[in-house]
């Protein structure tokens, strides 16, 4: 009776099963002692090695409003067991930035028995600004992470920012779309001024050539205006 033999405790460890048999055959013919010793067995089985079996499920990060610098949020997973024997999971929690730089933020052993669900929280507070995500790693066994999200500087302006961590192909297109609009409603701007310096010059033409013929209308008109007495000679 196998299983009344081997403690619970004694599974979880790598154990061999192994057979000598003494006597004789049904022809008979005994087993002597060269195949009989203590190294050399008749046959030798691997027991089942009962181990847990760790899976990580929901990993999440909980806050409200914006995520910025200081401001505490809720980190949580659940660790379910679905070995055939209880364990205590080495959970590590890791920040994970979008440059690929890891830092720990928390190690905690948890215990949870086969068949069985635990469920880990943790509050943090970010210390630095940018785009990363939260991995849960059970050592040895199965990893889990958040959605990816962005923490804000609050002391930075936030437009500013914004612009830093946009993709670049979109800010190329909106400073081409912001120079065209530029480019348009300078010319727009442009086109009456035009129009305004033309007819200036349309009016210091017209000033220019009114007075040149100014003089020559006031000379006819002096001559028109000259009397003749009744003894002056109106043909000469």
């Amino acid at each position: 009776d196998i299983d009344g033999v081997v403690a619970e405790e004694l599974r979880t460890e790598a154990l061999e099963l192994r057979i000598w048999i003494s006597g004789s055959d049904m022809a008979g013919n005994s087993f002597g002692s060269v195949s009989n010793e203590v190294f050399n067995p008749f046959a030798v089985w691997q027991l089942e090695q009962q181990l847990p079996d760790y899976l990580l499920s929901k990993p999440s990060i909980i806050y409200s409003g914006e995520l910025i610098i200081g401001k505490s949020v809720d980190l949580s997973v659940i660790i379910d067991n679905v070995g055939e024997s209880d364990g205590d999971a080495e959970l590590r929690v890791e920040r994970v930035e979008s440059n690929g730089a890891r830092t720990i933020i928390h190690n905690q052993e948890i215990k949870v028995n086969s068949g069985e669900s635990g469920v880990f929280s943790h509050r943090w507070t970010p210390d630095r600004d940018g785009s990363m995500w939260i991995e849960f790693i059970i050592v040895g066994g199965p990893v889990g992470q958040t959605d990816t999200f962005y923490v804000d500087d609050s002391n930075t302006d936030g437009f500013v920012s914004g612009i830093s961590e946009m993709n670049p192909v979109l800010l190329i297109t909106i400073s081409l779309l912001v120079v065209s609009l530029l480019g348009i409603l300078i010319f727009g701007l442009r086109t009456p001024q035009q129009g305004r310096n033309q007819r200036v010059r349309l009016n210091k033409n017209y000033q220019a050539v009114n007075r040149q013929m100014m003089p020559q209308q006031n000379q006819q008109y002096a001559q028109q205006a000259v009397t003749y007495s009744p003894g002056d000679n109106p043909y000469q």
